[in-house]
């Protein structure tokens, strides 16, 4: 604080010890007879961190979500959440300007920007932001724009190097469901809905379960899932195999019955329907109070506890043995956030009951070739307040709703109910026809995964051929396969194409047709590497 910088970010990975750290500032602030402030994005943090901060006897004043007068002006240390606080800018006049020092937790989310935009706090107001992973990506707010400098801690491999955190025995998929054409969302992470559908497989959540009892059988595991959806099927398969497993989600809304007669509504709604009776039965037999269910697992009730982003940050349980992430992400954060849940150290009663056990390791069972695709646990990283920002574009590929044709009146192949669809043309991402209610179904069949361990502290080749991302751009914006052929020609020529034919295991033929139709482009490009 003595650089004369006001908006510092730390930087310091996933069970480092963030909230210990900014716990020893707020004490020292308190002696020298200073206000602070901290905000929390979750409310298990917000216990969390009420917890820490009260072991170095600081006894904070817990800012409540329905507390609609402002504060009483008798406490050092203050604790809230982002949203209640959020709406409070503006209308507590006199609160806001109180606080010598702001420590703002998970500091890289989006969350926090309206206390910069807004100028919520005073000029000279110390603020302090901490984050395990300080990134964002494509059009998201640059986080050099509130903070002036960063300062980083040590990292993974040198926190291991000291006993501060365990290593990792990483379990990777050659055969994991591939992400290709699967649309990314606001925040840059690929679409649920869609995502859902890639691991939607009777033969996924075989795998999950299989690979759990051959690999990392009666460890406590902590599984993360794509959505509600897939939590309770993937809990239900732990149970089906005669593995008490529980989970947590957030709580589903009942569907409301639409008023009119719009085909495409009324089937929604049966759909949404079914999806809240099954949620809702499993909820019966394998959740509960979110406390509750915690409790459960700590005491080790259960082994395989199940959740869907309730518990990425603020859930510090020591002795978490395996982590397995039943999912794909292209979010850098989310991804180290996931594994950092097992990375403590412990000693004690190993879950299992097993006396005076130190943890030497955690597990990793990646279904999503996460780890290959954004990096593994144990790697130094490069951190940074600035990002590139990229803008999308492309068409959005479409497909005709049954595959039938409006125009001939050919029908397409009927849906589960009947309806053979009335060949309009729609998204491609759409599962449901907005014009008649046709539901698309997936004939595809995926094998059960296995894991294989990966020594990823040795050379590996992680890095696909280049025309693979071709395919996925073509997919993505609807272009046809001669584009992806046409790319590859220009950019590697003749012997690009005999790879991409030797890959895709295409004859003799089939590469003499591509030199005769594509001829002209083929000479240009060895004219242009001679």
């Amino acid at each position: 604080m003595k650089s004369g910088k006001k908006r510092i970010l730390i930087q310091s990975p996933t069970g480092s010890g963030k909230t210990v750290i900014f716990s020893h500032i707020v004490s020292e602030m308190k002696k020298a007879n200073k206000r602070a402030l901290i905000i929390t994005d979750r409310i298990e943090l917000l216990f969390e961190t009420g917890g820490t901060l009260e072991e170095f006897d600081l006894k904070p004043y817990h800012i409540l979500a329905g507390q609609m007068v402002e504060p009483p002006n008798t406490h050092q240390v203050y604790v809230a959440m982002s949203q209640t606080l959020k709406r409070r800018i503006g209308k507590w006049r006199n609160f806001f300007r109180w606080f010598d020092v702001v420590i703002i937790d998970e500091c890289h989310k989006q969350e926090f920007t309206d206390f910069f935009t807004k100028s919520a706090f005073q000029k000279d107001t110390f603020i302090l932001g901490f984050s395990a992973t300080p990134l964002r990506s494509g059009k998201q707010r640059q986080l050099g724009e509130d903070y002036e400098v960063m300062i980083t801690g040590l990292q993974v491999p040198e926190l291991i190097q000291r006993g501060k955190l365990v290593k990792d025995i990483y379990y990777g998929a050659h055969n994991a469901p591939s992400m290709a054409g699967v649309r990314t969302n606001s925040k840059g992470d690929y679409q649920e809905g869609q995502m859902y559908e890639r691991f939607n497989k009777r033969e996924l959540y075989a795998g999950v379960v299989d690979n759990w009892e051959k690999l990392t059988p009666n460890t406590s595991t902590l599984v993360f899932c794509v959505n509600i959806d897939h939590v309770v099927e993937t809990c239900k398969e732990f149970n089906r195999k005669g593995i008490p497993a529980k989970f947590l989600t957030s709580p589903v809304a009942h569907p409301i019955k639409p008023t009119d007669n719009d085909p495409a509504k009324l089937v929604k709604y049966e759909i949404k329907m079914q999806e809240y009776n099954n949620w809702y039965e499993a909820y019966q037999q394998y959740s509960g109070d979110r406390k509750v269910i915690l409790n459960q697992w700590k005491r080790n009730d259960f082994f395989v506890l199940i959740n869907a982003g309730i518990l990425t940050t603020g859930f510090n349980r020591k002795n978490i043995e395996t982590i397995i992430i039943n999912r794909a992400t292209k979010s850098i954060p989310l991804w180290l956030q996931m594994l950092g849940r097992g990375s403590r150290i412990f000693s004690g009663t190993k879950p299992d009951g097993t006396f005076n056990w130190t943890k030497k390791h955690f597990n990793i069972l990646d279904f999503g070739n996460n780890g290959q695709e954004l990096g593994y646990y144990n790697q130094q990283r490069e951190w940074s307040l600035f990002h590139d920002q990229k803008e999308g574009g492309g068409a959005a590929p479409v497909k005709n709703c049954g595959q039938g044709d409006p125009i001939s009146g050919e029908k397409g192949k009927p849906d589960k109910r009947g309806n053979h669809g009335c060949g309009a043309y729609i998204f491609a991402s759409a599962q449901i026809c907005p014009y008649c209610g046709y539901i698309f179904s997936s004939d595809k069949r995926s094998k059960e995964i296995e894991l294989v361990e990966i020594n990823y502290n040795e050379p590996i080749q992680t890095k696909e051929p280049e025309w693979r991302n071709f395919e996925r751009v073509a997919e993505s914006r609807g272009y046809k396969y001669g584009w992806v052929i046409m790319q590859i020609i220009v950019t590697q020529g003749e012997q690009g194409l005999i790879e991409f034919a030797k890959a895709k295991k295409y004859s003799s033929g089939w590469i003499w047709r591509m030199r005769r139709q594509y001829a002209t482009q083929l000479r240009k490009h060895a004219e242009q590497h001679v």
